[in-house]
């Protein structure tokens, strides 16, 4: 069974999109890297969130966690918090002074 012209097209366009949208992990991981480096002060680096559960209640918050903190850690437990949220949230990686202008 052959394809036709333009379903070959269309397949075409519709894997090259899909590989514009395609991440390395690798990359990603020593982004992450970077990020907790440049973030860290004093042996502390901060690791922020927020989100809107459920119900429409918007929170908000960072914990200092001491440094060096390692990339599969922190994946495993942003993995443990997105497990756990109702609605839309984030969280990240900040520096403590960040963290602290986060709060106030």
């Amino acid at each position: 069974m052959s394809l036709s012209p333009q379903i070959r097209r269309s397949l075409k366009r519709i894997v090259k999109r899909g590989l514009e949208y395609r991440t390395d992990p690798l990359a990603e991981r020593a982004a992450l890297k970077a990020k907790i480096i440049a973030s860290t002060e004093n042996g502390l680096v901060a690791y922020c969130g927020a989100g809107t559960d459920c119900d429409g209640y918007r929170w908000h918050g960072c914990s200092l966690i001491p440094a060096p903190v390692s990339v599969f850690a922190f994946e495993r437990e942003l993995d443990h918090a997105y497990s756990y949220l109702d609605g839309p949230g984030w969280y990240g990686v900040a520096s403590p002074s960040q963290a602290k202008e986060m709060e106030d």
